[in-house]
Formats: C-alpha cells, sequence, structure tokens
C-alpha cells in the first residue's frame, strides 16, 4: 500500500540571511518518489 505524505519545512537563520519553506508531498511504496516540492524565500 502506497502512503501519501505532505510536509512543511521552516528554515530562520539567525545570521540576518533570508529564509525559506520548503513544501513537498511524497508518495512512499518502498522508496522515496519526489511528487512536488518548492521553496519560496522570506523576505
Amino acid at each position: 500500500m502506497a502512503v501519501r505524505r505532505v510536509f512543511i519545512v521552516c528554515s530562520y537563520p539567525d545570521d540576518g540571511e533570508e529564509g525559506s519553506i520548503v513544501v513537498g508531498s511524497w508518495l512512499y511504496d518502498g522508496k522515496h518518489l519526489p511528487l512536488f516540492q518548492s521553496a519560496w524565500n522570506i523576505a
């Protein structure tokens, strides 16, 4: 059975650089398959 997982990863560095948000969806069937992944910069 395939298991679909959706995750959101937020990164907020404290050194003055821009952070980023990564949203992805993985379909797991014995291995990870990147179905969707995008990243945005936080101004």
